[in-house]
């Protein structure tokens, strides 16, 4: 049986031959990452247990290799996420019919050391709701979302910071709604309590990350709520030649708990 370091500098070779520098400067690179590191420790650690014949060692080391490998893989990720956001290939913003109000729900946005908000990794559903209430797709835009700890009083809630960034792109403050929610589930109920008390608003959407969406419906329907499903922020991917096919990266396994999450929230009935 080959080493690992043998089996890697044969890889690395293939790699080079068919794809040229790039993509083995990529590889060294996701090596060098916090995940490959592990990676590497883990394959090196498996081989050494196996020839010396260590059967619980080789158990146990190989059950952390095959989480991070699989989890951390580009494929595996990917089908993760496009079990969730397949419902919504296809969706058309200029199809959408005008709408009374959009949600925009909670987590795209952070508050910076300046006390500034700012778009976070999920900020284009706060891009989808300004672009569709800028095309007239919609008479206002609700925000949701209230932080669970506050660590400082610089610390803005999620509706807040949203808030304060569609007021940036010059969208006017009487447009603009906040409702509270530390969680989806929550933030369904505020909802339905603003919809009694707003009985004109009978047309709305609910915005937010693709991956996320289904389960969003799914607390809103559950809650009596009907509304348009409006994706943004896909994190489905076209598979280009990568280090990320074989090496596992941060970026990966970050996608794949995303989605497991969602998966085990749908079983848990939440």
């Amino acid at each position: 049986m080959l080493p690992p370091i043998a089996i890697g500098a044969i890889t690395l070779g293939g790699a080079y031959a068919a794809l040229g520098t790039t993509i083995v400067e990529k590889s060294l690179t996701a090596l060098a990452m916090p995940i490959g590191f592990v990676w590497l420790i883990l394959l090196v650690w498996v081989y050494g247990a196996f020839c010396m014949r260590q059967r619980s060692t080789v158990i146990v080391a190989g059950l952390c290799l095959a989480i991070v490998w699989g989890f951390g893989n580009f494929f595996v990720a990917n089908a993760l996420v496009k079990g969730l956001e397949k419902p919504f290939f296809g969706f058309d913003p200029a199809a959408l019919e005008p709408l009374d109000a959009i949600v925009v729900l909670g987590g795209g946005t952070t508050t910076n050391p300046n006390a500034q908000a700012q778009l976070a990794r999920s900020g284009e559903r706060i891009g989808m709701a300004a672009k569709l209430f800028l095309a007239g797709k919609a008479d206002r835009i609700i925000c949701t979302g209230t932080q669970t700890y506050i660590s400082s009083e610089d610390d803005l809630d999620t509706s807040q910071e949203s808030k304060a960034i569609l007021l940036g792109l010059a969208i006017e403050p009487d447009s603009i709604d906040v409702i509270p929610g530390a969680n989806t589930r929550q933030e369904m109920l505020s909802l339905k309590q603003w919809l009694a008390d707003h009985p004109d608003t009978q047309r709305i959407g609910i915005t937010t990350s693709a991956w996320h969406l289904k389960r969003a419906m799914r607390l809103a329907n559950s809650t009596g709520i009907e509304a348009t499903p409006i994706p943004a922020d896909f994190l489905t991917r076209f598979p280009t030649a990568s280090p990320d096919w074989i090496i596992p990266s941060s970026e990966n396994i970050e996608r794949s708990a995303l989605a497991l999450k969602e998966y085990l929230a749908a079983l848990v009935g939440r």
